[in-house]
């Protein structure tokens, strides 16, 4: 495993074999998380996932697709198309100096342009695999409801405050714990922020948040999508040219 601390001499020497990108996003967390929040997340998911493979860790993308979030201070979004873009010619220029293999690493629920893009990659670059992989959505729901309570989550509730507090509990804002619970959906964001529908509050039950339910979710999405991308691998060298 590589990352850009190297020099390019001590990359050549490396050869590493694929290629990981994390994409995060700028976005606010209430009072609770830091705005930096899911750039961390990705670049923590994809050096621990890429540890498992020959790999070269791009840094993360900083800014996602923050829509939702916009309307609270600190928040900084791209289009959908503008994501998709960067993404596409990153992937393009590892494509052109050897890559076969590209994983991009999600960690914003908001960049959902991510998973047709990655497609289309694939659809144009015959010979090629770029793999999607969300690690907090490859968790089987069954083993989700194992760890966490609460069955409203999307935003700085149980399962992400859980897992800030296994990666670094001092970026919590412990005296900032509240719990929320909309009663909006995720489909709702189509049309209003997280901001409005949550009430400024988490969306989610924070105060349930433990850093022992974050370690053995986090240690579910390494292990689930290392899983994942092994078995894409493998179906890869079986099919190479599959581009359809």
């Amino acid at each position: 495993m590589i990352d850009t601390r190297a020099t390019s001499v001590e990359f050549e020497r490396a050869g590493p074999e694929i290629a990981f990108l994390p994409v995060g996003a700028c976005e606010q967390h209430f009072g609770l998380l830091p705005l930096e929040t899911d750039i961390f997340q990705s670049e923590k998911l994809a050096a621990a996932i890429a540890f498992n493979f020959k790999s070269y860790i791009l840094p993360a993308i900083p800014f996602g697709t923050s829509l939702e979030n916009t309307g609270a201070g600190g928040t900084v979004t791209l289009m959908p198309s503008t994501l998709s873009a960067v993404v596409r010619d990153v992937v393009d220029s590892l494509y052109r100096q050897g890559f076969e293999l590209v994983v991009v690493v999600n960690s914003h629920g908001g960049n959902f342009i991510l998973r047709p893009c990655v497609r289309e990659i694939n659809y144009r670059n015959p010979g090629r695999k770029t793999i999607y992989v969300d690690p907090w959505e490859i968790v089987p729901s069954e083993e989700v409801r194992q760890i966490f309570t609460g069955t409203n989550e999307l935003h700085c509730g149980e399962i992400e405050t859980s897992v800030m507090l296994h990666l670094d509990p001092e970026m919590v804002r412990t005296g900032n714990v509240e719990d929320g619970d909309p009663e909006a959906l995720r489909a709702d964001l189509d049309m209003f922020s997280i901001p409005v529908l949550a009430g400024g509050k988490p969306w989610g039950r924070a105060t349930l948040a433990t850093a022992e339910k974050g370690r053995e979710f986090y240690e579910l999405m390494i292990r689930h999508s290392t899983a994942f991308i092994e078995r894409i691998l493998a179906l890869h060298r079986k099919h190479p040219s599959y581009h359809g």
